[in-house]
């Protein structure tokens, strides 16, 4: 995400899951492993996972500057329209 796109701040919940998963990925254990060292619901943690990548997916999407060739092979910068779709 870029520094300087508002970001929508995370729930209590949200970062206390982002935080486990911060330490998951360091952690070199795999998902299981990890919830029943820490005492996780497996369940809870691949739900949440799940949930901040996508969230993650749409504030990099969003940030991203969308381009398209045109017909002389050149790229052409595209920008959202205010009020638009998405």
């Amino acid at each position: 995400m870029a520094d300087n796109q508002p970001r929508k701040s995370l729930t209590v919940r949200g970062r206390f899951w982002a935080r486990h998963l911060q330490r998951w990925k360091q952690s070199g254990l795999s998902q299981a492993q990890y919830c029943r060292q820490q005492q996780l619901s497996a369940p809870a943690f691949g739900w949440w996972k799940g949930q901040l990548a996508t969230a993650q997916r749409r504030t990099d999407s969003a940030a991203a500057p969308r381009q398209t060739s045109a017909k002389d092979g050149s790229f052409v910068k595209l920008t959202r329209a205010a009020g638009g779709i998405g």
